[in-house]
């Protein structure tokens, strides 16, 4: 994708963050759930400035410069947009995602709520 153009920056600046399906579904009493790429050229500054709105739990990869091999067993997420990076090395990160979306069932099913989980990994795809 082109940041230039688009991406995290643009989607920010127009406002679109706090309109999306996890704010409305949050507005109807779900419990939201995220994990993986939000958005093409996410980073940890957006996450802290604009954290997107609406979630229980928001898991977001953030930009890990370098090549692809890196990216997929070098993962850098924020969580809930708390300025703090977690990494994780040597984790293939589509299993860790796995991982997460599997917590999250686990804690939407105590939460006892409606609930909507959204796993977006960066594996190959058109």
């Amino acid at each position: 994708g082109n940041t230039a153009t688009g991406g995290a920056d643009k989607f920010i600046k127009s406002g679109f963050g706090n309109d999306t399906m996890a704010a409305w579904l949050s507005e109807l009493g779900y419990n939201n759930y995220f994990a993986g790429k939000y958005l093409n050229g996410f980073n940890n500054d957006h996450a802290v400035e604009s954290c997107p709105r609406g979630y229980r739990m928001f898991e977001g990869l953030v930009e890990n410069k370098g090549d692809y091999e890196r990216w997929y067993y070098t993962t850098s997420y924020t969580t809930n947009c708390t300025g703090e990076i977690q990494k994780y090395r040597d984790h293939y990160q589509t299993y860790l995602m796995r991982d997460k979306a599997l917590s999250y069932i686990d804690d939407a099913h105590a939460q006892g709520k409606p609930w909507f989980i959204q796993v977006a990994p960066i594996a190959p795809h058109d």
